[in-house]
């Protein structure tokens, strides 16, 4: 690569951060003017910390830097959220996306947003139930799947295959049948 071109790769990621640092207040400004998001965005302390933290896990997400290293879910799962509020949250993050991120990223920051905001609507429900049900359920399919079956609460047995005809050995099936052959 010669140096021109360096620079200019240099100068649109810079553009990027910039307009994703730009991106992430937008969105946490209308998320604070929201009567539904307001609360708990109002209930952040060290705002602009938090939001150097968003900043570097979004370019992450779309420049594949490594500044962020946490883990989202672990940190969000016991804010007082329901489904409606991942519905809003998604609504104001596209608005704020679209305005400021230039066309590919917008894309892509909306694809993962979108991933986001479904998966832990229904990870919070688990979450509220125990991490025991969830276990237990995923447990049970990968058991389903294997050919297994519950009985009682923990104990699994092997399935056994019905006794037809064709599933027995060829000296007990009935001689109406080996003789029809």
């Amino acid at each position: 690569m010669s140096a021109s071109t360096v620079s200019t790769a240099d100068a649109e990621h810079a553009a990027i951060e910039a307009a994703i640092a730009t991106c992430v207040r937008s969105f946490y400004d209308k998320g604070l003017a929201d009567p539904l998001l307001g609360p708990i965005f109002g209930a952040i302390p060290e705002l602009d910390q938090h939001l150097d933290v968003i900043a570097a896990f979004w370019s992450k997400s779309l420049l594949g830097t490594e500044r962020y290293q946490g883990h989202p879910f672990a940190v969000h799962i016991n804010l007082p959220v329901e489904p409606e509020h991942f519905a809003r949250w998604l609504e104001l993050f596209t608005q704020s996306v679209r305005e400021n991120l230039p066309s590919e990223q917008a894309e892509q920051a909306v694809a993962k947003a979108t991933h986001v905001a479904m998966f832990p609507g229904r990870a919070v429900s688990l979450h509220r139930r125990g991490w025991q049900a969830l276990a237990a359920a995923a447990a049970l399919r990968r058991a389903r799947r294997r050919g297994l079956r519950s009985r009682g609460r923990r104990r699994l047995r092997e399935k056994r295959p019905r006794k037809r005809a064709s599933n027995l050995p060829p000296a007990f099936r009935s001689r109406k049948k080996r003789r029809g052959r």
